[in-house]
């Protein structure tokens, strides 16, 4: 297939993305939604100018899309651009990362169906521990971005997923039905390295921001390092 894939800038959606290019589909162009409205119902908000440099690391080409951010409009906004990324990208099917969100994942069926369009979802219904683990096998460099769920304070902005994280986010799952995956909205993340990134993502200058029982990791400056660069300063 000819894809184009729908990009969160979060582990999920890139997952997708890497799981597409390793059964030999074509990954078109990398798409992302910008919105006003922070608790979108369908897309992530949180450091979104990113998704730019991630494609850019990745080497694909790369557009951006902007919707009103009010309920179901944000849908009809979503059909209203594949319909021109279609054309011109000649694509015939979308990438999401969707686990299990059956509002999200009903409302982009219903819009890839009414534009023919055939639906990548390969992390759909896959269990939240072995996805956590997975994110890790691949070499996935994943931080923390939003925090809005019990037991996730302050200190996991900014905080990076490894095995400590995965334990803790299983322990809060049995005492408090957190998600371990976020897909309730419980944090949103952001990919810094992936296997299909040709250079890795050094953040330079980022703001932890909380209110209440809800905080974000803003990013505000960051390059592109070579991967190489960072292999050797680790082995020193």
């Amino acid at each position: 297939m000819r894809i184009a894939a729908l990009v969160s800038g979060g582990k999920d959606s890139w997952t997708a993305v890497n799981m597409a290019m390793e059964e030999g589909h074509s990954v078109a162009v990398v798409v992302n939604a910008r919105s006003p409205n922070n608790w979108s119902y369908m897309y992530h908000t949180v450091n979104s100018w990113l998704v730019e440099v991630q494609a850019t690391a990745a080497r694909l080409p790369f557009e951006s899309f902007y919707t009103r951010g009010e309920k179901e409009v944000e849908v009809e906004d979503l059909a209203h651009y594949l319909a021109g990324v279609k054309e011109r990208w000649h694509v015939d099917a979308l990438s999401i990362g969707g686990i299990r969100s059956n509002y999200q994942g009903d409302r982009i069926k219903m819009v890839c169906d009414r534009l023919g369009l055939e639906v990548y979802a390969p992390l759909w219904h896959k269990d939240s521990e072995w996805l956590l683990e997975e994110y890790l096998r691949r070499g996935m460099d994943v931080v923390f971005v939003l925090a809005s769920a019990l037991g996730l304070g302050p200190s996991w902005l900014g905080r990076h997923l490894d095995e400590s994280a995965i334990s803790e986010l299983v322990a809060l799952n049995k005492k408090w039905g957190v998600d371990p995956t976020g897909e309730g909205g419980e944090y949103e993340s952001m990919v810094l390295d992936s296997p299909i990134f040709k250079e890795r993502i050094a953040v330079e200058d980022a703001e932890k921001v909380w209110k209440v029982d809800t905080g974000v990791y803003l990013i505000k400056r960051v390059k592109l390092v070579p991967k190489q660069v960072v292999q050797e300063a680790q082995a020193r």
